[in-house]
Order: C-alpha cells, then sequence, then structure tokens
C-alpha cells in the first residue's frame, strides 16, 4: 500500500504576507485564492508565521480602522459561504 506525502495535497502556489501588511489586503487575498491562512514572511521571504482568517476575526472590533472604514465588520467576501475542511484518507 502506498501512502500519500504532504507533496501530493501541499498547494504549490504559496501566496504570502509581510508582517507590516494591512488587514484588508489579508482578508482578500484570502477571499481571492480561497484559502484560509497565509504565511508571513520576513523581508528576506524566511516564514516568521502564519495568519488566518480566525487570526483577523479575533481583531477587537473596538479598535479603530487606520483606513477610517467600519468597525466590526467581518472582513472577506460579501456572501461568503462556510466550506467543510477537506480532507484526506491515509
Amino acid at each position: 500500500m502506498q501512502h500519500r506525502t504532504v507533496a501530493d495535497v501541499m498547494t504549490h502556489h504559496v501566496v504570502t504576507v509581510r508582517p507590516d501588511t494591512p488587514f484588508k489586503e489579508v482578508a482578500h487575498l484570502l477571499a481571492a485564492y480561497d484559502v484560509t491562512a497565509v504565511p508571513v514572511v520576513d523581508a528576506r521571504d524566511r516564514p516568521v508565521g502564519v495568519v488566518s482568517e480566525g487570526d483577523l476575526l479575533r481583531k477587537p472590533a473596538s479598535l479603530p480602522d487606520p483606513g477610517g472604514g467600519p468597525r466590526g465588520r467581518r472582513p472577506g467576501r460579501g456572501s461568503a459561504r462556510r466550506r467543510r475542511p477537506r480532507t484526506r484518507a491515509p
């Protein structure tokens, strides 16, 4: 029996952001590429973290948006639907 590896299921075209990327841009990228998280990389493209939809949702709604946008709204698609997680059998 042959087992799958991470290489068989991983995303090959990886979208990354920098630590100073605005929240709105991250939300746009997540929606545009239909992913739930993106790696955060430094100036040398070394990974320094990961930011996810959940991280964006946990942003305190009481904090003003530096860009002047409305507070307390969920970033992303207007009529986004929740998808069930994709799983692979071993």
